[in-house]
């Protein structure tokens, strides 16, 4: 879930804050609120390559990523968007166990 206002979020977008992981499945607008977990390990989808231990950040179709690096990249903007940590290292499509939470 993707962080688009206070008290407000939507499916999982590229480049956006993580509001933390859907605790339930709402399908063709089943409903208008959502729980949402926000400390745990998850299994998640990885896109690419990740190493254990690698700060992970939201991808497109519900997809994790390594957060990218490069030249121009600016680091205090790209902190507000890892969610958490990779537990596994996986090449995507893999499914992987992540730490989402504090870091």
């Amino acid at each position: 879930m993707q962080l688009t206002d206070p008290r407000t979020a939507t499916a999982i977008a590229v480049d956006k804050p993580v509001a933390g992981v859907a605790a339930e499945e709402h399908v063709n607008g089943g409903g208008t609120t959502i729980s949402c977990y926000t400390d745990g390990v998850f299994e998640a989808y990885s896109s690419g390559s990740i190493a254990i231990g690698d700060p992970i950040v939201a991808d497109s179709n519900n997809y994790i990523k390594t957060m990218p690096s490069g030249t121009g990249q600016v680091l205090a903007a790209s902190l507000a968007l890892i969610c958490g940590r990779a537990l596994e290292a996986g090449t995507g499509p893999a499914v992987i166990n992540v730490r989402i939470g504090p870091l």
